[in-house]
């Protein structure tokens, strides 16, 4: 039986749980009102220390990791009292999900918390690289303007290759639309009837396609 689970909004699986474990940075309003309710002990840095980590798991209901702290078998061996393991952001490679599933934990995580972020940043970094803004950038400040060198290219009318039109992919897609681009997309678990395909208006290839 698996214990893998999306958490419903509204859903308390730690209704009686005590002690919360953070081995990585995540912070915000929803750390805090945890702080308010739970004993909540937090360490950035306690991922790189594994012989730490197995020491504070001991005794503790819930362990909030993003995806650099590796749960992996033996330390959940260490973890007498672990109810739930929660994933700040989407996958979770670095969790041994069959081993927690064992040893009756929960593992649950949030794949829609920062998918407009991300979509948002990759549209950032893309803008940067078509109109060369870091270098311009750095040009100006050395007290230099060369405007034909950092000319740039416009997003207009090019083809944006997309690879996995899930939660992140599709926003990205709908994004690339409203600057006139046109998508290729591939994606080995969805139809051509998807509604992320139907929507975004992707045009799905082979892999080696869209890469040529």
């Amino acid at each position: 039986m698996s214990y893998f689970k999306d958490v419903k909004e509204g859903e308390d699986i730690m209704s009686d749980a005590k002690k919360i474990l953070i081995s990585e940075d995540i912070e915000g309003t929803g750390i805090d009102q945890l702080r308010a309710k739970y004993e909540v002990t937090a360490d950035p840095m306690m991922w790189k220390d594994p012989v730490k980590l197995e020491e504070a798991i001991r005794g503790v209901e819930a362990l909030f990791v993003r995806n650099q702290t590796l749960v992996t078998e033996p330390l959940l061996v260490k973890a007498d009292r672990l109810r739930v393991i929660a994933r700040a952001g989407v996958g979770y490679d670095n969790i041994d999900i069959e081993a927690a599933s064992k040893a009756g934990v929960v593992v649950c995580y949030s794949p829609d918390e920062n998918a407009v972020s991300v979509a948002e940043h990759v549209f950032a970094l893309l803008l940067a690289l078509a109109r060369k803004i870091p270098g311009a950038d750095q040009s100006v400040k050395d007290g230099r303007w060369e405007r034909k060198k950092y000319h740039g290219i416009e997003l207009w009318g090019k083809v944006l290759g997309i690879l996995g039109l899930g939660k992140i992919g599709f926003r990205v897609a709908l994004r690339a639309r409203a600057f006139g681009m046109r998508i290729l997309a591939h994606d080995s678990y969805l139809s051509r009837s998807h509604v992320h395909v139907t929507e975004s208006g992707a045009v799905m290839a082979p892999l080696d396609q869209l890469l040529s």
